[in-house]
């Protein structure tokens, strides 16, 4: 029988893989590769207590290279894995940026470069090119505390699993936290008790305070809720009530369209429909380029737990007036907060250090490691612990004595299995129509579903 186009490819790609392996070494880092530099952390009291997988004696080994392959910058890699450096002596962490491409990574590898962990969304990338490891025989293998990382995140990295088995094909590489913000002095001004600090409103509760706060006072449009400022809803918090679900767009097997057959999504559409049917708070936030909440015109926003770093969370206006409150939820399901998604920081198959590899990503979720970014509020920590969470944002003046736990109200949503053809769906239109016509979310869905079949049988010719 005649060998397809698709696996002769897959049959040269292997053999360049056997060959680099012989042929080539980790111990120079590979071409275009940076060294994270670790850091000098003498009389840094505010570190946590160590709570490193490495045993005393290893600073006299000979340094071994691991090659990281992440689409991150420099800057945002040496925060992340700096400190991990530093505890791991006889290991030099290199690191390639690049997009996580199948194109990409055998560039990469022609180059002569095997990495050793590739941190990227493209799951079945590497599950196509061979490379991808699960790790649970190495979590039993190192006795690894799975229990001390968040539960919500360990299931999600099982729940993109390409083979629907709930294998733990990598390590969280951190979260983040959507939430409602909201502004004490427009509160103050429309005379509205401020939200409960310890417990979520429902949507409807959400849009009814919305409404009574979406009007002029003193000459100053002011609107009740900023959904997002961001251009498109997927990674945007405007997919936060959606996200509650954890449910997909398009059948894992088939790809085929579920839109129109799963009546949460009509629930989903049908909020933002009467969100958006809220008098004038599409038009005054289009007049502001879709961000009022920082400009002070806006009483409350659904938005990421970044949301107050850098300039904006260091003025003095938004120390003194701006608070966090538990993120809304659906009245039919009071205790549920959205799914709690991650990058998984994945071992490659082939590489010649696989259990050195692993250790570097036992000490990248330490507690101690995930203490410095959460202080920080570099994202959500992997590591679970009731003192690690009320110290999010500590380090940073716009979180400095703000209610962080309200992060933490919620149990996340959980997915069985997440679709690989969800990354061809596409809301933004969608979300578009609902607020700049009148279409109804029946008929909304059922174009979006026609969109969705369209873009997934495109995808499917192309591979």
């Amino acid at each position: 029988m005649p060998t397809s186009s698709r696996s002769l490819k897959l049959l040269v790609l292997l053999g360049l893989i056997g060959i680099l392996l012989v042929a080539c070494s980790n111990s120079n880092g590979g071409s275009g590769a940076t060294e994270i530099i670790a850091p000098d952390l003498q009389g840094d009291d505010d570190s946590a207590e160590t709570d490193s997988s490495q045993e005393e004696g290893t600073n006299e080994e000979e340094p071994v290279v691991i090659t990281m392959v992440d689409r991150w910058d420099e800057e945002r890699m040496q925060d992340r894995m700096g400190l991990v450096n530093h505890k791991m002596d006889h290991v030099s962490i290199q690191h390639i940026q690049s997009d996580v491409t199948s194109e990409n990574l055998q560039e990469i590898m022609a180059s002569g470069t095997t990495p050793d962990i590739i941190t990227a969304g493209g799951v079945h990338i590497l599950e196509e090119l061979d490379m991808l490891l699960p790790l649970d025989d190495l979590v039993e293998q190192f006795d690894f505390d799975l229990d001390s990382l968040d539960p919500g995140l360990v299931a999600h990295i099982r729940a993109l699993d390409p083979a629907g088995e709930g294998r733990l094909i990598g390590m969280p590489d951190g979260t983040g936290y959507a939430t409602l913000y909201y502004n004490k002095e427009i509160f103050d001004l429309f005379g509205v008790p401020y939200p409960d600090p310890e417990k979520s409103m429902t949507w409807d509760e959400l849009l009814d305070l919305a409404r009574e706060m979406t009007a002029e006072r003193n000459g100053v449009k002011y609107i009740g809720l900023q959904l997002s400022s961001g251009d498109s809803v997927r990674g945007s918090s405007l997919s936060l009530p959606l996200r509650q679900f954890a449910i997909n767009a398009t059948d894992p097997e088939t790809g085929e369209s579920l839109v129109t057959k799963d009546p949460r999504f009509k629930q989903y559409f049908e909020l933002l429909y009467e969100y958006y049917r809220i008098p004038s708070i599409y038009e005054w936030q289009q007049e502001h380029d879709g961000d009022m909440f920082q400009s002070n015109m806006a009483a409350m926003a659904i938005d990421w737990q970044s949301f107050l770093t850098g300039e904006y969370g260091e003025m003095e206006y938004t120390q003194e007036n701006i608070e966090i409150a538990p993120q809304p939820v659906w009245k039919d399901q009071p205790d549920t907060g959205h799914y709690l998604g991650t990058t998984p920081m994945m071992i490659n198959k082939h590489s010649e250090n696989i259990e050195l590899a692993f250790e570097v990503l036992m000490e990248y979720v330490s507690k101690e490691n995930q203490t410095r970014r959460a202080r920080t509020a570099a994202g959500g920590p992997a590591y679970i612990d009731p003192d690690l969470e009320a110290q999010y944002g500590q380090d940073d003046p716009g979180y400095k004595g703000k209610n962080v736990l309200a992060f933490y109200q919620r149990t996340p949503a959980e997915y069985e299995q997440v679709s690989r053809w969800d990354s061809f769906v596409n809301y933004d239109e969608t979300i578009l129509k609902l607020a700049e016509t009148d279409i109804d979310v029946n008929t909304a869905l059922r174009e979006l579903e026609e969109e969705i079949n369209v873009a997934v049988e495109e995808a499917k010719g192309q591979q």
